[in-house]
């Protein structure tokens, strides 16, 4: 049997947004977090990390995470709940 926290889970994106405007879409926090944080080591490598920690306006290295339910942006939902899951690199 599957319970309410799988299901409400299993119907959320977790949208890895570059500031660029890349977007890809993952299943699980867990997997668009670790996106995240291989594109910000990719661009470490590539840039060094003061370029690669400012290249971003809005979060450092540019990457951020987005949540979505049916459609609905729920993302400010998810910071208030799940402090210890961070939607961007500090």
């Amino acid at each position: 049997m599957t319970d309410r926290r799988e299901l409400i889970m299993g119907d959320t994106e977790f949208r890895m947004v570059a500031e660029e405007g890349d977007i890809e879409t993952y299943g699980t926090y867990e997997s668009a977090y670790a996106a995240m944080t291989e594109a910000a080591a990719r661009d470490i490598d590539k840039h060094g990390e003061e370029n690669a920690r400012e290249s971003g306006a809005l979060h450092p290295y540019g990457y951020s995470i987005e949540l979505l339910r049916d459609g609905e942006d729920i993302t400010h939902e998810w910071k208030s709940k799940h402090p210890d899951k961070p939607l961007a690199l500090s």
